[in-house]
């Protein structure tokens, strides 16, 4: 058979951000190509800080409240709602409340790769953990 099915209730969440639970479902690392696709769960106050990302995202804020950032505007999103983030544009979002927030997001890579405002020169890509089972995100390299 061609192709592959993930379990989602097999996966390991990461906490790689204070507050935000990640599960990565699909990536370069369990066999994905051009997309990568992750849900996180978002406690109030926290969120993604300003960063931007050389390839297409797609927030959807699918149950919650959030501030959301893009190219200097903020907006108030409440899900059911999708967000298109162009590559190359500085976003970021946090949980305003009052419950947790749920973000399904896809981007246009397999491989996550992103800039953040308060950590410039640095790149963080997704890898896989030392236990074949996890992702987050960490310093690659600085520039």
């Amino acid at each position: 058979m061609k192709g592959k099915v993930i379990k989602h209730s097999e996966m390991q969440p990461s906490y790689w951000r204070d507050g935000v639970k990640t599960v990565v479902w699909s990536a370069d690392t369990n066999g994905a190509h051009n997309l990568m696709m992750w849900e996180q769960l978002i406690d109030v106050g926290y969120g993604a800080p300003i960063h931007w990302h050389p390839s297409e995202e797609h927030l959807t804020f699918y149950k919650g409240r959030a501030e959301l950032y893009i190219d200097g505007e903020k907006q108030i999103v409440e899900g059911p709602a999708t967000a298109i983030i162009p590559k190359r544009v500085k976003h970021g979002f946090k949980n305003i409340g009052p419950g947790e927030l749920h973000v399904i997001i896809a981007m246009s890579e397999s491989v996550f790769e992103a800039f953040y405002e308060h950590d410039p020169g640095v790149v963080w890509r997704a890898f896989e953990g030392d236990d074949g089972s996890k992702q987050r995100a960490v310093k690659l390299a600085e520039e």
